[in-house]
């Protein structure tokens, strides 16, 4: 077959290739005949392969062999215990695993399909600006997905961050679902083009395209509420906010370089002073905004706000929260109240 080909296609997979050498069956590639997979333990990756050849070989020497061949075929040669690849005057022997011993079985592939529009990949985007990847709490890990009768609701949050997005969504049968999606599925999700989502019975969960599939599970342990008393708790309706000035973005710029966990955001008779103190250097930049009357001092991350720079068309400052606003989401930057 084309060497390229072959390339390409297990390049589509590869972002699901482990590293975890303690379970060595985890960094192969399985091929069946018609398909390739590959399995990290969280996700798998499944392309149409049509080599010659069931079994499982280590991917990223697989991978890294193909690559540093300029041959224009390749021929797959299967013998009793490993598999003889022929690039041009190249002949590469790889020791292969039976496909019995890989331990991902695709699930099925019926539920409720969802389109992955460019609205739904936005939403997950700025979703993802404040998803964690603490295992060990629940809210601070991934996106949680509440589904109402037309409206998808996704929250996310980290130690410093949180975020909630709404969208209308025309599927009547997934009204009531609400779950965690774990990054590693909606980084790869993301990554895919013309992807649906598909949610299946058992907490399983497909991205199907038409050159790739993901699966993935998805954790029951969603709990809303949780975030939305943190919305109600800031009191946003209380915050004065005003279009973002068009020399922020380039602010928070200077302000990470010297320190993007750390920056003063000191607001007075309409301008906004931002201060950042970093070993040896110091930077200051004020911007025109109407914020109303009242002065304030807080200390934030430059490096948070930047995350949504992308999205967000108002701010307000608040002793308990930086307030971002954009199409569809409010987000809350966590403050340090000055002594």
């Amino acid at each position: 077959m084309d060497r390229a080909d072959l390339l390409s296609t297990l390049k589509r997979v590869a972002g699901a290739i482990s590293n975890k050498t303690f379970l060595p069956i985890l960094t192969h590639l399985c091929f069946d005949g018609s398909c390739v997979i590959a399995y990290d333990d969280v996700v798998a990756l499944r392309a149409p392969c049509t080599l010659d050849f069931e079994g499982c070989i280590v991917g990223d020497r697989l991978l890294a062999i193909l690559s540093s061949s300029r041959a224009s075929s390749v021929e797959c040669i299967a013998e009793k215990s490993e598999v003889v690849l022929k690039l041009g005057r190249t002949k590469a022997r790889f020791a292969f695993l039976p496909q019995s011993e890989f331990p991902f079985t695709p699930p099925s592939k019926k539920g409720i399909k969802l389109v992955v529009d460019e609205k739904l990949q936005r939403a997950f985007k700025i979703a993802s600006c404040s998803a964690g990847r603490d295992s060990a709490f629940p809210s601070r890990l991934g996106i949680t997905c509440v589904f109402g009768r037309k409206k998808l609701t996704l929250y996310a949050a980290d130690n410093l961050t949180i975020v909630r997005v709404v969208l209308n969504h025309s599927e009547s049968k997934l009204e009531g679902q609400q779950f965690i999606l774990l990054p590693r599925f909606y980084d790869l999700l993301l990554a895919m083009k013309g992807a649906n989502l598909v949610i299946t019975p058992k907490n399983n969960i497909l991205g199907m395209s038409k050159e790739l599939e993901l699966f993935g599970k998805v954790l029951p342990d969603a709990n809303p509420e949780q975030f939305e008393k943190a919305f109600e708790a800031a009191k946003l309706k209380e915050i004065p906010k005003a279009d973002v000035p068009s020399a922020f973005a380039r602010c928070l710029e200077r302000a990470i370089v010297v320190d993007k966990d750390l920056t003063e955001f000191s607001y007075a008779d309409g301008r906004l002073i931002m201060i950042t103190k970093g070993q040896g250097c110091e930077v200051r930049d004020s911007v025109k905004i109407d914020l109303g009357e009242d002065s304030i001092e807080v200390f934030s991350s430059s490096e948070c706000l930047s995350r949504y720079l992308g999205f967000v068309s108002r701010i307000g400052i608040a002793t308990q929260c930086l307030h971002l606003q954009g199409d569809g989401f409010d987000a809350l930057i966590g403050v340090k109240a000055k002594e």
